[in-house]
């Protein structure tokens, strides 16, 4: 079950961290079913669970949280975001263009080209994983962010915003690849912390209320 569950995610579904949640969730589940069908576990165990996880009214506010966050969260930030997209990228070509020639015919290449060698932000591949990047740290900052306001460790949340600014505006790498425009950058980070902030801040609220 293993192999076969690894033989289809690996040749079916592209490789990312969503592939990489449904891959170990097909593996628990296996084990699950496995351990109900040797009689490790009663059938009726499941259920049980299920039942008094329905009924407990805390877990469903905390995982309906959760829900919102990570996911209605990811949907949101990114419609913000592509409101500023366009700019974002005519700003960093135009800075570029400036700097190093980049898609100046003079320079000896076609556009997006530096002396006919390409520029690693004209590649679309480099695009698309810097975009799925972003919207990794995306979730795993609105995560973080979000427990920590349910547990009201308000402190922590700076060390995620201070953390994540260290990465984005760290020197260029060796490629020479830059990031795009700061007020780009701030505009994703705000709206996530947002998202992520006023969630934890409701789920809390309704924790008490239940209480």
């Amino acid at each position: 079950m293993h192999g076969g569950i690894d033989l289809v995610t690996a040749r079916k579904f592209p490789a990312n961290w969503k592939t990489l949640i449904v891959d170990q969730a097909l593996h628990w589940l296996s084990i699950a079913l496995v351990a109900a069908w040797v009689g490790a576990v009663p059938w009726y165990w499941f259920s049980q669970e299920l039942r008094g996880f329905l009924s407990d009214e805390r877990a469903l506010i905390i995982g309906l949280g959760y829900l919102v966050s990570l996911f209605f969260g990811s949907i949101l930030v990114e419609r913000i975001c592509n409101q500023f997209d366009n700019l974002a990228r005519l700003a960093e070509n135009a800075r570029l263009a400036g700097d190093t020639g980049l898609m100046d015919d003079a320079g000896g290449g076609a556009p997006g080209e530096v002396h006919g060698v390409p520029h690693p932000l004209s590649d679309p591949e480099v695009a698309r994983m810097e975009d799925a990047a972003g919207t990794f740290i995306g979730v795993m900052e609105r995560f973080l962010v979000t427990t920590f306001i349910i547990f009201g460790q308000y402190g922590a949340v700076g060390y995620v915003f201070a953390a994540k600014s260290i990465g984005k505006f760290a020197e260029q790498d060796s490629d020479g690849r830059r990031q795009r425009f700061p007020a780009y950058y701030l505009v994703g980070t705000l709206a996530s912390f947002a998202v992520a902030v006023v969630v934890g801040l409701a789920v809390n609220k309704l924790l008490q209320v239940v209480r």
